[in-house]
């Protein structure tokens, strides 16, 4: 799989930086779907993982936003927090690091 393709919020915020979020509904649900409610809920998905903490809304207003009580464009979307691969944490142990997901195992951790 290419890498561009690994994190769905990387890949919706690069649709959302093109003005593309549309493009991002999937073609198989019903036809009666409003793509701008889709585009909105991606929009508020958006701010709720942006990298800085203190931009992102209470849970009170994020469902607010949902329920169109509260307009999404009274919220500044900034870039999304970074997604970590967890195949490239690496855990200290004293001198040395290994993976937490390593697939060698010894016969003393089974």
């Amino acid at each position: 799989m290419d890498r561009g393709e690994h994190h769905l919020v990387q890949k919706v915020w690069d649709h959302y930086n093109t003005n593309e979020l549309v493009k991002l509904i999937d073609p198989t649900l019903d036809t009666n779907i409003r793509e701008e409610e889709a585009v909105q809920f991606m929009k508020i998905g958006l701010l709720c993982v942006q990298e800085n903490t203190t931009k992102r809304p209470r849970m009170s207003v994020a469902v607010s936003m949902l329920m169109r009580e509260t307009d999404v464009k009274d919220h500044k979307i900034s870039q999304p927090g970074h997604i970590i691969d967890f195949m490239d944490i690496k855990m200290d142990k004293g001198t040395s690091s290994t993976s937490i997901f390593s697939k060698v195992s010894t016969p003393n951790s089974m």
